[in-house]
């Protein structure tokens, strides 16, 4: 068990290109208790995340949503950070988190996106699916697809993740709306990733598939 005050967790897969700047991205605002879950990996990322200084959970179970229940079955802390491992996502935005969640027992990182860092269409299918997320479970959200959360640790002790991929943030959200867990976000900077986009059309369908199934059990 990895124990600390706060934990800024980072699942990894096949980021061997962007967990280093990552890494020490966070150092550098701070943080040093980083805990890595790679899942399937098959290029160097374990490799640069323990040369960065990270605890690296290797071989995790594969898929986004499994990697990180396996890590939180093996950390402990008050506060926990979790953010992209692929240089989407603003360290700098980990101290904010890391003050609204005395307030909240969950934060969410509300993407400010431009031509840049993101499409105009898929701009639009995620305030499509950002707009469902709200209607069918009734919590005002922003960002549904966000890859950046933090929790406080009681709260996020009671999750039993069991969704697969890319349908782990719209887990994340059901679960704060079901809990009716105070709830906090916050505007944060996205950058172009480095390195291959992972997620597809079939993930948004999903998305949206998880959240009315979900709506009606």
């Amino acid at each position: 068990m990895i124990k600390a005050d706060t934990i800024i967790l980072l699942p990894a897969r096949n980021e061997e290109n962007a967990i280093g700047t990552v890494i020490d991205d966070v150092h550098n605002v701070g943080f040093h208790n980083i805990v890595v879950v790679a899942s399937d990996c098959e290029d160097r990322t374990v490799e640069v995340a323990n040369g960065h200084g990270a605890n690296v959970l290797p071989n995790a179970p594969r898929g986004k949503a499994a990697a990180v229940n396996y890590a939180l079955r093996r950390i402990e802390a008050k506060k926990i950070i979790m953010l992209d491992s692929d240089a989407t996502y603003p360290a700098k935005s980990i101290p904010e988190f890391v003050r609204q969640l005395d307030k909240y027992k969950v934060v969410s990182g509300n993407r400010q996106f431009n031509s840049n860092n993101m499409s105009t269409l898929n701009q639009m299918g995620n305030a499509f699916i950002t707009y469902q997320a709200q209607m069918l479970h009734g919590l005002h959200i922003k960002d549904l697809c966000t890859g950046m959360w933090g929790f406080q640790g009681d709260a996020i002790k009671k999750l039993n993740i069991k969704s697969h991929g890319f349908t782990l943030e719209a887990e994340l959200f059901v679960f704060t709306a079901r809990n009716r867990l105070s709830f906090g976000q916050i505007p944060i900077e996205y950058y172009p990733r480095i390195g291959e986009k992972k997620i597809n059309r079939l993930d948004h369908l999903k998305i949206m598939w998880y959240l009315w199934s979900r709506s009606l059990t």
